[in-house]
């Protein structure tokens, strides 16, 4: 049986450890089970060798030259240790994604009424990468600017006025979300689930909210300046806003300025765009 050298070996252990954190649950249980069963292998391995080479001594002293003889492996320890090293770290993913969510969750918690990040745009990131559920997650007053959270369950999170200039919020579930006063220039909205959302006093200017659902989202006095509601590239419907109503852009300030389908600026009122 042909082992790799101990650079390849090291190599893949060095590999696991810089993609750990980016790995998907599936691919951590394929590890998880692949290890598992690598292990099993190995065992039965050296328990047949161990067994044959019993039979072929004749005097058990000699055991261990034997064994050395008939199982190469034997004559490594040192590569031995290091796949050992990497089942063993394969084995311990999901105590230590336990231990980093913990973590995570420590960072979020300690700087609650801190201005600043405060390493909070890290976590969530993290969180969300994990794919665990940031719901009714508390960040008011935080300075998040770029924070990507595409896809996350923001289910009723507190945004209050957060700095979140050039976010990405895309396709994240953020029905009940609070997002009064908060800066949202620029940032990335598509496709999100803002229904019951509270945008109130939020500046949303030049914000992309192409495919958001915005049922019953409150917009009293949002800045829409150059808000994305509709994009032509995807044709005149494909690319719009869902489930607003004109009464709802009418609450909010410079609601003539955004972007709108030419279907709903007839109903806004305005005339078609030049």
């Amino acid at each position: 049986m042909k082992f790799p050298s101990k650079k390849q070996i090291a190599d893949i252990l060095s590999g696991v450890k810089r993609k750990h954190k980016a790995i998907n649950k599936t691919n951590r249980r394929l590890i998880l089970v692949f290890a598992k069963w690598l292990g099993i292998f190995l065992l039965l391995i050296g328990i047949v060798t161990t067994l044959d080479a019993i039979q072929k001594s004749k005097n058990k002293v000699w055991i261990i030259e034997v064994l050395s003889t008939e199982l190469p492996l034997f004559n490594n320890v040192e590569a031995l240790a290091i796949i050992a090293g990497l089942i063993a770290l394969a084995l311990d993913t999901p105590n230590q994604q336990k231990k980093s969510h913990y973590e995570a969750w420590q960072v979020i918690a300690l700087s609650k009424g801190d201005s600043g990040s405060g390493g909070r745009i890290q976590a969530l990131q993290d969180l969300a990468e994990d794919e665990v559920s940031l719901a009714g997650v508390s960040v008011e007053n935080a300075f998040l600017e770029k924070i990507k959270l595409p896809g996350a369950d923001l289910f009723a999170a507190n945004f209050q006025n957060s700095k979140l200039w050039k976010s990405n919020f895309s396709y994240a579930d953020l029905r009940n979300a609070k997002f009064i006063g908060a800066i949202l220039a620029e940032a990335n909205l598509s496709d999100a689930n803002l229904t019951g959302a509270i945008l109130a006093e939020a500046n949303l200017s030049d914000a992309n909210l192409t495919g958001a659902i915005l049922a019953e989202a409150n917009l009293s006095d949002a800045n829409l300046t150059g808000a994305i509601f509709w994009d032509k590239q995807f044709g005149e419907l494909d690319k719009e806003a869902k489930n607003i109503t004109p009464s709802q852009i009418k609450q909010a300030k410079n609601w003539e300025k955004a972007i709108y389908s030419p279907q709903f600026r007839k109903k806004l009122g305005l005339p078609p765009e030049e």
